[in-house]
Formats: structure tokens, C-alpha cells, sequence
């Protein structure tokens, strides 16, 4: 891989937000506008207000959408080998980190999903594909954690 970034934890969990953001936005066609404002918005939020230092740092880094998107285009590992690194960075993490950044990770790939108007739950533009995407890839990224136990821990613990 020809990539010109130190493999920092911060820099491997920008990369795996930088992916979810883009393969539900891909999952229908192409990433539009709307859908890149959106992650790259997301990432500012979550860096003004995370509580866990790695989601704050991860998410300025992500931020620098072209940066990461050279990244992509210079790695040659395929998705899944993406996802794989991906899981086995979040187990070396603590829980309170891990489960801060799968939140995180999740919003972002439903705000991408929700992008171009329309709402989760809506017949609008938020497709089939992108959410099928999107549950996908957190069910892998996750390995299998339940929903109700992500926010549970959530609700009591905060972003």
C-alpha cells in the first residue's frame, strides 16, 4: 500500500467512518453532494462533542474528505480486508471508546443514508441499498452487537 499516513488509531478509526460514509453512499450509485456535506458534517459534530478522545480525533481526520479519499484510491486492500483491519482495531480499544465510535459510526452512515431528504423510516430517498449497507456493514463492524445494547450503553454513558 502506498499510503503516506502514519497508521495512527485516530487515522485507522477516520478511515473506517471515511468508509461507512462512502459505501452506503455508493450503495445506490454514486456518492452525491448532499451525501458527502452530510458525512463531512457529521464528523465536525462528533469532533465538537464526543466525549471519547479517539471518536473526537478519528472525526476531524475525517473530515479531510479528499485526503482520505486519495487514501482509498492508494490502498489496495479490498472492502471486506478494510472491514477486517477495522474489527480488529476496535477490539484493542477500550469499551467506553469502542462503543462512543460505533455510535458515531452509525449516525454517519444513517445521515448519508438520509441525505438527500426523506427520513429512515420514509419511502424517500434513503434506498433499500444504502440501508441495507448500512446494517450490513455495522452488524460485521460491530460483530453482531444488538442495537438495544448499543443504545442502552448510550443512554447511560453518553457520545
Amino acid at each position: 500500500m502506498a499510503a503516506k499516513h502514519k497508521k495512527t488509531p485516530a487515522f485507522e478509526a477516520a478511515y473506517g467512518l471515511f468508509i461507512m460514509g462512502m459505501e452506503v453512499g455508493k450503495a445506490d450509485g454514486e456518492i452525491d453532494r448532499e451525501e458527502v456535506t452530510i458525512l463531512l458534517a457529521q464528523c465536525q459534530a462528533a469532533a465538537a462533542m464526543s466525549k471519547s478522545a479517539l471518536v473526537r480525533d478519528a472525526s476531524r481526520l475525517a473530515a479531510q474528505y479528499e485526503e482520505l479519499k486519495a487514501y482509498r484510491e492508494e490502498d489496495s486492500r479490498n472492502h471486506m480486508e478494510v472491514v477486517e483491519d477495522l474489527k480488529k482495531f476496535l477490539k484493542k480499544q477500550s469499551e467506553s471508546d469502542r462503543m462512543r465510535y460505533l455510535a458515531t459510526m452509525l449516525s454517519i452512515g444513517k445521515g448519508v443514508a438520509e441525505a438527500s431528504g426523506g427520513g429512515w423510516f420514509s419511502d424517500g430517498p434513503a434506498s433499500q441499498e444504502e440501508k441495507t449497507i448500512l446494517a450490513g456493514l455495522y452488524v460485521i463492524i460491530s460483530e453482531g452487537l444488538e442495537i438495544d445494547k448499543l443504545n442502552s450503553w448510550i443512554s447511560a454513558h453518553g457520545i
